[in-house]
């Protein structure tokens, strides 16, 4: 039996270690390499298989909602009980315009007659209260008829909207230099609701404006700013077709106000967390810009890194 230096005796039937492999690492992919190449490309499938599936859906909650003045009170409330009781009494689903002709200087004749006539003709095509053409209220001055209106029959919000266009269509021609408007709480609603409608599509396209310079100063590219904004259209049209499921399936009221909370709410900045942010922007370390932090990547500023646009 030999013993070590130290005095320790040794195994003389131990074998030698094996020698180091001289062959290099496992030649092919590694295991699971495929799976985690083809994830991505799946879930890309999955979302535009979800917004061909959605996008139908969605652009039909446009046709599904409600905006009388019960749908926007609770239901408990005195006043809703008063306004259900208006509809169902005689002349309740009315809608009240007043028809204006004005001429500087004077109504002439010719004018006068001209506004009868358009006036019986407007009366003629609608279902009026009363079954007769309003009697003209003249100013004191001679400038201005007016002539008070109540179109009924009509208790579609939409349809009320479109009675009120039809309406100032039909009194489009008149003599020249005679001006004809159409008022009154009707015509108010009908107005409203359109420029409600606009400024939704307006502020909708003016965020996302907004985001996407805002998005493109951050990343530092011409491209990666449709990744988040893309996400976000994505989920927008997800969540409206839900919602129109909803009012299918479970008579769910849904007014211009609720539907636009949905587009608020994915309105804004889409933030990455802060490592994402290190690995998206590694590639741009050492150019000229802000100091850069501990990982050799320069920090964006705290005034563009926030989390929603308000």
């Amino acid at each position: 039996m030999q013993t070590t230096s130290s005095g320790i005796p040794s195994d003389p039937q131990q074998p030698d270690a094996a020698p180091p492999s001289a062959a290099g690492p496992p030649s092919g992919p590694a295991p699971g390499g495929k799976r985690r190449r083809s994830l991505p490309w799946a879930l890309i499938a999955g979302w535009v298989l979800l917004l061909l599936v959605a996008v139908p859906f969605a652009g039909k909650l446009e046709g599904v909602k409600r905006d009388t003045a019960i749908d926007y009170l609770p239901a408990g409330a005195d006043s809703t009980q008063v306004a259900r009781l208006q509809e169902r009494l005689p002349g309740g689903d009315t809608i009240d315009l007043v028809l204006v002709y004005h001429r500087d200087g004077g109504l002439t004749d010719a004018d006068r007659k001209a506004a009868g006539g358009k006036v019986a003709e407007v009366a003629g095509r609608h279902d009026i209260v009363g079954g007769q053409a309003p009697r003209a209220i003249p100013s004191k001055d001679g400038t201005t008829l007016m002539y008070p209106m109540a179109l009924t029959g009509v208790t579609d919000e939409k349809e009320r909207a479109d009675a009120v266009k039809d309406v100032r269509a039909e009194l489009a021609s008149h003599p020249e230099g005679l001006s004809v408007q159409v008022g009154g709480p009707g015509a108010l609603s009908a107005d409203s609701q359109e420029v409600f409608a606009s400024t939704d599509g307006t502020l909708m396209f003016a965020t996302a404006g907004v985001v996407a310079l805002l998005l493109i100063i951050t990343y530092r590219s011409p491209l990666l700013w449709l990744v988040p904004l893309g996400v976000v259209g994505a989920a927008a049209m997800a969540a409206m077709a839900i919602v129109y499921g909803l009012v299918q399936g479970f008579d769910l009221v849904v007014t211009s106000m609720s539907s636009s909370v949905i587009g608020v709410l994915f309105r804004g900045y889409p933030r990455l967390q802060p490592g994402e942010e290190t690995k998206l922007l590694r590639s741009r370390a050492g150019k000229a810009g802000s100091p850069p932090g501990r990982s050799g990547v320069h920090r964006i500023p705290a005034d563009i890194r926030y989390s929603h646009a308000s």
